[in-house]
């Protein structure tokens, strides 16, 4: 008859040798009881010892130089589960007393343990069914020695092999003590790569470093003692990155996830603490330095960190902070944005020009506009949360201000005063027409052959560019011709010796697209022709 109570501790056994997802992570606990033995190093290796045919034996070695194992120890933790003289001590991370049993879930045929301490040593010899003997050994040793014995083939060697560095860098790239595989070191710094700004604080208790993701996502690491205790998202904090190694941190039964207790909560604040303080600080320092130095290299990467501090209210006391330039290098701050705009819109510009100087004088806020295209999108991203309902616009399709020439050759001025007659012909208010230069810097007008503006010099709408107005209270507008454009410097050519049909082509291209119809085509058509014969009968 079957003992229950031995059937209850079998069950009890094999759902710990299973706790894991993964088998291999028996490594990870093996680690965990060195470092906890005081082991300032431990070595991990693989070997395969060949058998017959395809078959094998995979040996897993790991070894340490801590503390060691008496026999009252090994009877008492190695051997017994459930019982760790760990609980209660803070610098240990092994609470449950359960990890050695681990080592059973890939399997293996044998497993040997040597260890040595106060004068004892000792091996302890376990089967594929998990018995043990226990043999006093004639040479002491320095530490805990484990070898693991596996039947396979070269296949399953080899995954071996691989699993076992990716659990190791997974779960042990932190640990304070040396960890070699196959006699490399596994160890990595305690920061976060590819972070575009990050800060820390390492108080000798816990150490939390806290940045910016340079993608979107997010990343939380938790340690104790530097062992991973889970590496994860954190969709709470979108494009934030933080670590923290602390023994306040607790992880589950199955080491996959940390408790959320008063010891996680203790080390969040820290990090909401560094986020809000140093790392808001460092970023729109980082941020200045960048707008005036004009390196891009990072600036769309800043721009998208300040952004989040703004969304997560890190910003309501640094009012004065600089995110912006104008094209003339005026610092924008944080409340200049909040306290509104003239026009109700934010004019980006990539250069400064006179049109800038202009708009700048006139209380128009221009921001100078990042070359590259990520942080010109990023730019406009915190400004929309800045300035929420104000628009921000491309100053180059917005308004214009050509440049007038000072002199015309008598072909231009011929050119101009045909179609100016074309204009009050057809009762449109035309106060001037002029040649100017539309290829300045930042222009959006170059490929234009003409428009109209309020006065000649002034800025003018884009929107507006040919408006035209007729009727006795109208106002009259001036109109720039563009001097470099190839259409115009072809008719100022023509305008030599036709300067109506020059006078009517050019207001007909003026027109096109925009108040130009057939009936209008033939009136000012006609309107050329009438002005070309009384010119001729004269």
């Amino acid at each position: 008859m079957v003992d229950p109570g031995a059937a209850e501790v079998r069950n009890a056994l094999d759902e710990l040798v299973n706790q894991f997802a993964d088998p291999m992570s028996f490594l990870r606990e093996l680690i965990q009881n060195a470092v906890d033995a005081g082991s300032e190093e431990v070595e991990v290796s693989v070997e395969r010892q060949p058998g017959e045919g395809a078959g094998g034996v995979t040996v897993i070695h790991i070894d340490d130089w801590g503390e060691g194992m008496t026999r009252e120890i090994i009877a008492k933790r190695l051997t017994r589960l459930f019982s760790s003289a760990k609980d209660g001590d803070m610098t240990k991370i092994g609470k449950f007393g359960i990890g050695f049993v681990s080592v059973f879930a890939i399997q293996p045929e044998a497993v040997c343990v040597d260890t040595a301490r106060e004068g004892e040593s000792w091996r302890v010899l376990f089967d594929e069914q998990r018995r043990f003997k226990l043999i006093r050994r004639d040479q002491p040793v320095d530490g805990t020695k484990i070898r693991i014995y596996k039947k396979t083939t070269e296949e399953e060697h080899e995954h071996i092999v691989g699993r076992a560095r990716g659990v190791l860098e997974y779960w042990c790239k932190h640990i304070g003590a040396d960890i070699r595989f196959d006699g490399k070191l596994i160890g990595q710094p305690f920061a976060l790569p590819g972070s575009v700004a990050s800060v820390e604080q390492d108080d000798g208790f816990s150490h939390i470093v806290v940045g910016h993701c340079a993608q979107a996502e997010s990343f939380a690491g938790f340690y104790n003692s530097g062992l991973t205790l889970i590496e994860s998202k954190d969709p709470q904090r979108p494009g934030i990155a933080y670590k923290v190694n602390s023994p306040h941190l607790e992880h589950t039964l199955t080491r996959d996830a940390v408790i959320h207790d008063a010891g996680h909560a203790r080390v969040m604040a820290q990090v909401e603490t560094l986020l809000a303080g140093p790392l808001c600080e460092l970023v729109l320092q980082r941020l200045l330095l960048a707008l005036r130095g004009g390196d891009d290299s990072d600036l769309a990467e800043l721009l998208r960190a300040v952004t989040r501090h703004l969304k997560m209210d890190h910003l309501g006391s640094r009012g004065d902070a600089v995110i912006a330039l104008s094209p003339a290098g005026t610092p924008l701050t944080v409340d200049g944005f909040r306290r509104g705009h003239d026009d109700d819109e934010i004019l980006l510009a990539r250069e400064r020009s006179q049109l800038t100087d202009a708009l700048e004088e006139r209380g128009s806020t221009v921001v100078l506009e990042p070359a590259d295209a990520l942080a010109a999108t990023a730019l406009r991203q915190l400004l929309a949360a800045l300035a929420p309902g104000t628009e921000c616009h491309s100053l180059s399709a917005r308004y214009c201000q050509p440049v007038v020439l000072d002199a015309t050759s008598p072909a231009q001025a011929a050119l101009a005063q045909s179609v100016d007659a074309v204009f009050e012909a057809e009762g449109l208010k035309v106060g001037a027409v002029a040649f100017a230069i539309f290829d300045y810097p930042g222009s959006g007008i170059a490929d234009r052959v003409a428009i109209a503006l309020p006065k000649l010099g002034e800025i003018a709408s884009i929107a507006d560019a040919v408006a035209l107005k007729r009727g006795l209270f109208s106002r009259s507008r001036a109109v720039a011709v563009n001097a470099a454009h190839p259409s115009v410097t072809t008719l100022v050519v023509l305008a030599a010796h036709e300067p109506e049909l020059a006078g009517y082509l050019l207001v007909k291209q003026f027109l096109l697209g925009h108040h130009l119809d057939a009936a209008l085509d033939s009136r000012i058509a006609a309107t050329g022709m009438e002005a070309r014969w009384r010119r001729s009968m004269r």
